[in-house]
């Protein structure tokens, strides 16, 4: 399914990301459209195509996010990072090792 790109404005809590639509009036109170709970699930950030872009990977959604610059980008990345807790990481994708001798030559 194609999704169209919105703007969005958001706000990043000490648990979760939350998401806000400009007010359409001036000085109108921005509208909360929906939160992203960093603490729940298996989250995965890393940099995307876009310019600035990156993406946020949860259970149930990728959400393809850019910022004004490629520093707040940055930022961005490594504050949102350091608010998922290592349980909710994603699992790496690295590839598993072998077992082997132990490191007194027993083996396992």
């Amino acid at each position: 399914a194609v999704v169209s790109t919105q703007n969005r404005y958001f706000i990043l809590f000490k648990d979760r990301l939350c998401y806000y639509l400009k007010g359409e009036a001036e000085g109108e109170t921005p509208l909360r459209r929906g939160t992203i709970m960093l603490s729940r699930q298996q989250i995965t950030v890393s940099n995307s195509n876009n310019a600035n872009g990156f993406d946020l990977i949860t259970d149930s959604s990728t959400w393809h996010l850019r910022a004004g610059n490629a520093e707040l980008m940055e930022e961005w990345i490594k504050q949102i990072k350091a608010r998922i807790p290592a349980t909710a990481v994603a699992p790496s994708t690295s590839p598993t090792q072998e077992p082997g001798p132990s490191p007194d030559g027993q083996g396992d």
